[in-house]
């Protein structure tokens, strides 16, 4: 793209079009013909798949001026494209278009108000996005209906993942035709506006975004079907990129991530694994529309199915200031010991530990012998913990296996022993589930190639068959270190190459951009490479001389980037704060000279304004005018930096007495003075990583700010005086008596507005009847963010 149609691009994505009607023949619309800016424009595809079978692309609307196409199966969206009214830019129509399918195909816009055609070709074998910014003349009449092809420009496909894409569309035509049940968008995933779940929820992804003035904003997440969903970037009906994840494990036995954007402002797509926490980002520079099709994004593993004994789990709390121990015992009398130490958790945290039953498809003859579930899975472990497994007899070296698995079994591999005589030791550095079974040389083997989906794991089913020797040898009796190996020289240089291959752990340290999500994901690979090495090893410094100070380096680089990259994104949205605690875990541990830049950042971005507006209306105070309504509105306002106090004022807003009939002679008359104290509390919870607005809560004291209100009614007697002094701060504590704690007054459940002023409301609506009085309280308390 030119750099003056750059500029143009990224003008309209900032401010968006306001198209004027158009005045333009009926567009054919019907099931293979989409119809596009104000139903001027047509547009259809025919597509050939790579063993020849053609036909027509079925179409879907999304707004009115995007939709996709599918081509094999309802399910599968295979090309999204986009028509806008940019005559008030460059006096042209525009056609963006993005794909998810890399078979060959024909893209046909039509014009109706002029005949003017133009069709995009994508060649058999690459996925094409474009950006044609000068697709058809503004004009309506006077323009030639002529017919224009252009081929499409795109990023070829591995050619070795040609057949495998092949397979997977014999295999969707085949579902079709036989009109076997869809999988549709999940309902039980989780909802969130910024995250897509696709896979059958097991992959979570986000879209970050930087626009051509720096501004920084994470993607809108719309689910379309259970493997496929949009982002939108700056306006609802304006969709910018689109993602397919599909499990593709029957054909090449791997996960693949395919996207297609219809915008050229840099952003990155992260996908996470949440099975077992396996990242992968894929950048987009500015100025450039991608079509991805990446047929090896994830490694498919291999699974089995853990049935657990949920009557003998045990829960316990581990503090991370001192650690903890937890036991179980199976069924079968096998106890299993966790040992957590101390500062290996960023925060207190409930475990449980479940025994196995049963294992379906362990790849073992001789069965299970034991094996237990500890969660939260995925849970990592700073400097790792001991898993004893003591079983009730022996287990003859020769089959003795240990293994571990992530979730509830999608992601089984080997696990490397420690290298004792005795119970069965493992140093495990995240939650998941472990266990022995019985098993023969040649079941191993067959198994070593069917890797884990995550790099770490990957590590720990390389290094488990090598440890194995040490584990019989320290059996036997040989000398070796109780808590770990002496050197073998095969395990060193698998640890090596894990840190120094090409896309390993140094490299993707130096690559880094600072992402929150990947930094953090780094540290936790890293630190359990680093422990691997201690105890299957000898020291990190003895075994890899220099190598230690190499990664505080990078760590410290690392880490910095991900602190400017967390306060940038939080002066846009407080919620890209929720990382942070993780961030600030690993500085502590590894760079504490970052420990000031860190506070800063948290200071600088929660950092609110709180308003709070209440009125209280009361009737039934005056016997001669029973329907005369008192009402007094107080108001403040006051910025708060979260979790720490804060004082402003409170001042009257109003006074006001209604429904005094003339006839009953009463008078009334009111006035107020200065404000009065009010103090406020933010609260953001303890767990930042679900932060939310409907997880905070504001306690506050509302003050008693100096009101009186006198009422005046004749009376046999003379006159009967009703005042009303200073009374609006004790009627509110009255109201909400039930939410006092310690003298505040808590407020949670708040509602997220989607904007930063307001960023979340709560309201209040309660009625209460003192006697003869009748109150009504109306309170609208809103949070605006204000970062610095």
């Amino acid at each position: 793209m030119k750099p003056r149609q750059a500029g143009i691009l990224a003008l309209l994505i900032a401010s968006f079009l306001i198209s004027e009607a158009l005045k333009a023949a009926p567009c054919p619309a019907s099931a293979t013909v989409m119809c596009l800016a104000g139903q001027r424009f047509a547009v259809e595809v025919r597509w050939k798949d790579f063993q020849g079978n053609t036909g027509q692309g079925q179409a879907v609307g999304l707004t009115p001026d995007t939709g996709y196409f599918w081509f094999f199966t309802d399910n599968n969206v295979e090309l999204v494209v986009k028509v806008l009214d940019a005559r008030g830019f460059n006096n042209h129509f525009w056609v963006f278009f993005g794909a998810l399918s890399n078979v060959e195909y024909t893209l046909t816009v039509t014009d109706t108000a002029t005949g003017r055609t133009k069709s995009y070709v994508n060649s058999s074998g690459q996925f094409a996005s474009v950006g044609d910014t000068a697709a058809f003349p503004g004009a309506g009449v006077g323009v030639a209906a002529t017919h224009e092809t252009v081929a499409a420009e795109g990023t070829p496909a591995q050619p070795e993942s040609l057949g495998a894409i092949q397979r997977f569309v014999d295999a969707a035509s085949a579902r079709s035709a036989s009109e076997a049940p869809r999988t549709k968008a999940a309902s039980s995933c989780p909802e969130s506006d910024t995250s897509l779940y696709l896979s059958n929820c097991r992959f979570e992804l986000e879209a970050h975004w930087t626009d051509p003035q720096g501004n920084v904003g994470s993607g809108h997440a719309v689910q379309l079907t259970g493997d496929t969903g949009y982002f939108w970037f700056f306006t609802d009906n304006n969709v910018e990129l689109i993602v397919k994840l599909l499990d593709a494990r029957a054909f090449n036995g791997s996960f693949w991530v395919f996207y297609g954007a219809l915008s050229n402002v840099q952003y990155s797509l992260h996908v996470t694994d949440t099975v077992s926490g396996a990242l992968h980002i894929y950048e987009n520079p500015s100025g450039a529309f991608a079509s991805v099709g990446d047929t090896s994004a994830f490694r498919g593993g291999y699974g089995i199915a853990a049935s657990l004994d949920s009557a003998r789990a045990v829960s316990g709390d581990i503090t991370a200031a001192i650690g903890g121990t937890l036991s179980a015992t199976a069924a079968n009398g096998t106890v299993f010991t966790l040992e957590v130490p101390p500062n290996a958790l960023i925060s207190d945290k409930t475990i449980t530990m479940t025994p196995v039953s049963a294992i379906e498809r362990l790849p073992f003859a001789g069965g299970l012998v034991a094996g237990v579930s500890l969660e939260p899975s995925g849970l990592y472990l700073l400097g790792g913990a001991r898993l004893t497994i003591r079983t009730p007899s022996p287990i003859s070296q020769i089959e003795e296996t240990s293994f571990a698995w992530n979730g509830s079994g999608e992601d089984f591999f080997f696990y490397p022993p420690v290298a004792a005589k005795g119970d069965l030791q493992m140093y495990i550095f995240h939650l998941g589930g472990y266990g022995v079974g019985r098993g023969t040389e040649a079941e191993r083997q067959a198994q070593t190639g069917k890797e884990p989906v995550a790099d770490d794991d990957r590590l720990s089913h390389q290094i488990a068959p090598l440890l194995r020797q040490s584990r019989a040898e320290a059996q036997s009796g040989s000398s070796v270190r109780v808590l770990g190996v002496t050197t073998p020289t095969d395990v060193r240089e698998v640890v090596d190459n894990e840190y120094k291959r090409k896309g390993g752990l140094r490299d993707q340290m130096v690559r880094t951009l600072g992402y929150p999500d990947q930094v953090v994901d780094l540290v936790g690979q890293v630190q359990a490479w680093e422990s691997a090495v201690e105890r299957y090893l000898v020291s990190l410094e003895d075994a890899f001389p220099g190598r230690k100070a190499e990664i505080r380096r990078l760590f410290e680089g690392m880490l910095a980037r991900a602190l400017e990259l967390i306060r940038l994104r939080c002066a846009a949205d407080v919620t890209e704060i929720r990382l942070l605690p993780q961030i600030l875990w690993s500085i502590q541990t590894l760079v504490p000279s970052l420990l000031g830049q860190a506070s800063q950042v948290a200071t600088k971005c929660l950092k609110f304004r709180l308003t709070f507006d209440s009125t209280i209306t009361a009737t039934g105070l005056v016997p001669r005018a029973p329907n005369a309504a008192v009402a007094h509105g107080a108001k403040a306002e006051v910025s708060l930096t979260a979790d720490f106090p804060t004082e402003g004022s409170i001042s009257v807003r109003y006074l006001s007495v209604n429904g005094i009939p003339p006839e009953s002679g009463c008078v009334a008359s009111y006035f107020y003075q200065g404000p009065s104290p009010f103090k406020a509390f933010l609260s953001l919870g303890h767990d930042l990583e679900k932060f939310s607005p409907a997880r905070i809560t504001v306690s506050y004291f509302p003050g008693n700010p100096a009101s009186q209100i006198s009422i005046t009614c004749p009376s046999d007697d003379g006159q009967d005086v009703f005042i009303l002094l200073n009374w609006w701060g004790g009627v509110y504590l009255i109201l909400h008596s039930g939410d006092i704690s310690g003298g505040f007054i808590t407020a949670s459940g708040w509602t997220a507005t989607g904007g930063k002023d307001p960023w979340a409301t709560r309201a209040y609506v309660r009625p209460m009847k003192l006697g003869p009085v009748n109150l009504i309280e109306t309170t609208f308390l809103t949070l605006a963010h204000t970062p610095e």
